[in-house]
This record gives C-alpha cells, sequence and structure tokens, in this order.
C-alpha cells in the first residue's frame, strides 16, 4: 500500500503524513469510520458519526493524486457528500525527508458556496512535517486564509503508536470572518494490525479565527476512528 494511500484519513485530521519513497506506482485506498468528524478542530458531522472513504495514486517520479468522500452536516439535520481532490509532488532530498507542493480542492454536493481551494508546501520527516496551506477564498468567501500546522508520531512498538497535531488558522486578507487567529489540537493513540487500524484521540479548538465551521457541536471531543487500508 502506498504511504499516500492515507492522506485523505490523514489530511482531515491533521495527522502525519510521510512520503513513500518509493521507486513504482502504486494504487491504494481507505474505508474509514469517525465517531465524529472533525476538520481543524470543529465538527462537520454535527458530532455524529460519519463514514468516509479515500483512493490515491502514487507515481514513482514523486507526483501524487487521489480524493476522498465524506458524510457531512454543514448545518444541523441537514446531511450530504464532502469531496475531496488533491495533486502534489513529493521532492526528496535524502532518505526518509524531503519537501512537497500540492493543491487541494473541497466540493459540498448540497451547499457549492462553500466550495474553495487551498495551496499548499510542506516539509517531510520520518516521523513528523510542517505544512503550511493558503485559500483565496476560505469555504467560499471572500476572504484570504493561511493555516499552519505541525504533526508528529512516535511507534511504542510493532503495532502502537502515539500522535499529535497543532493548527493555526486565521486571515491574512479580505474582508469576510473573523479576526484572529484560531488554533486547534490532537493528540491521540493508534493501533494497527493486518490492514486495520483504531485511533483514539482527544481533539480541541480554541479562539474565533476566519469561519471555523457553519456547524460545531463542541470545542472538545473524544475522537474513535476505525479504518481500513488497502
Amino acid at each position: 500500500m502506498p504511504k499516500h494511500a492515507i492522506f485523505p484519513l490523514l489530511m482531515c485530521h491533521g495527522l502525519l503524513i510521510s512520503s513513500s519513497g518509493l521507486a513504482y506506482a502504486q494504487l491504494g485506498g481507505t474505508l474509514a469510520l469517525d465517531s465524529d468528524y472533525r476538520f481543524r478542530g470543529s465538527s462537520f458531522s454535527d458530532g455524529k458519526p460519519s463514514l468516509r472513504a479515500g483512493v490515491t495514486y502514487d507515481d514513482p517520479d514523486g507526483w501524487y493524486a487521489g480524493g476522498a468522500l465524506a458524510r457531512v452536516s454543514l448545518a444541523a439535520e441537514r446531511k450530504e457528500g464532502q469531496a475531496l481532490l488533491y495533486l502534489g509532488q513529493t521532492l526528496h532530498s535524502t532518505e526518509g525527508n524531503g519537501a512537497e507542493l500540492g493543491m487541494l480542492a473541497t466540493h459540498y454536493t448540497h451547499s457549492s458556496r462553500y466550495d474553495y481551494q487551498e495551496l499548499y508546501a510542506g516539509l517531510l520527516a520520518e516521523r513528523g512535517n510542517v505544512r503550511i496551506y493558503y485559500s483565496p477564498r476560505y469555504l467560499g468567501h471572500p476572504v484570504q486564509t493561511a493555516y499552519l500546522e505541525f504533526n508528529g508520531g512516535l511507534p511504542l512498538s510493532r503495532e502502537l503508536s502515539v500522535f499529535g497535531h497543532l493548527g493555526w488558522l486565521g486571515r491574512v486578507g479580505g474582508h469576510a470572518g473573523g479576526d484572529g487567529w484560531r488554533h486547534d489540537q490532537r493528540l491521540g493513540v493508534a493501533l494497527h494490525r493486518n490492514g486495520w487500524e483504531w485511533q483514539l484521540a482527544y481533539s480541541t479548538s480554541h479562539g474565533q479565527g476566519p469561519l471555523p465551521a457553519y456547524y460545531e457541536a463542541s470545542r472538545r471531543a473524544w475522537v474513535s476512528t476505525l479504518a481500513r487500508y488497502f
């Protein structure tokens, strides 16, 4: 399974994403069930369980592309689909380390006015990464945003690991949305075996920032995820 096969899963939660470093093309995917689908510290599923599916392709020259589908609720009692597409390239400097550039587009099936795109750049290491994202119209509003995140993971055994995430979202232009920075954190443990993974994490967010979400059940939540990798 290519490492970027988990991009749709981990991108949504801001966890560890590392480059594959493999010299042949790979196709992979994920199926996941979240107890609460949270993006950058905000609930996008009305605090309820959500199903997600993703597929990705890794090219031997460092290019990767993929997409993901998720069930979301941007407003209480209204369910719809979220489609996420991405394209990027990993640039290796040494084994296990490198950089990446890419773009990400998000579409909502019944709330397309909230569609938006982001460009991102990052530095990758074996056990962590840092990324910055820029959107010219975040969540479809006339506001430019930047999101900075730090992610890391540490294996405790062959099947058990811990992970952490810190992120900051702020307005860098435009006239919509609040001022200041919104920051989110996530800390958890993952158990993986035979293509399955179970995660338990504590997610928090603080501050106002620009348009963090249209429905947020809580700024603090325990989230459980069961995922299958292919």
